[in-house]
């Protein structure tokens, strides 16, 4: 399970896992933990109603979805014998370009859109984004910004929403 949500910059989710060969285990010692998500379509050939095994089989580009999470916690929700069903919570890898510091700046200029400040913070926090949504999106609301010495986008995201009177 994974989702997103419109004011959050990082997709949160969770695995649950059921563990038969004790591999959760090489895990538990580690600082960090990643896990590759990729959950697609497949292709294979068929000769009528019949399947046809073989190299044939090709994930479908069009239709997956691939991300970087960081496991952020994992419990044990239940055991028999050395069967162990685990929860893994997980976080997008964005989230450490999300923490890191950030410095921006608008003063000394006209005040700038509010949607434009916070395109400018995301490409400084080297976050992908799609211009065509901040093209679409626009505001009334123009503001000369400056972040502070520990802002990084959870703090300027905020601070940006609450200009525009939009709360969790």
């Amino acid at each position: 399970m994974y989702e997103t949500k419109l004011n959050s910059l990082v997709v949160k989710g969770h695995i649950i896992y059921t563990d038969r060969f004790a591999s959760v285990d090489k895990l538990l010692h580690r600082y960090y933990c990643f896990c590759t998500l990729l959950l697609a379509a497949g292709k294979r050939k068929h000769d009528g109603d019949i399947g046809v095994n073989g190299d044939d089989f090709k994930i479908d580009d069009k239709n997956k979805f691939t991300h970087d999470f960081i496991v952020t916690n994992i419990s044990v929700l239940s055991r028999q014998a050395n069967v162990i069903k685990y929860k893994i919570d997980i976080v997008s890898r964005n989230w450490f370009n999300c923490i890191s510091n950030i410095s921006y700046s608008n003063y000394g200029k006209e005040p700038e859109h509010v949607f434009d400040i916070l395109k400018a913070c995301l490409v400084n926090s080297n976050l992908r984004i799609d211009g065509m949504t901040f093209d679409s999106v626009k505001t009334d609301v123009k503001l000369n910004y400056i972040t502070k010495q520990n802002d990084n986008m959870f703090s300027v995201l905020d601070y940006l929403f609450s200009c525009l009177y939009y709360f969790n």
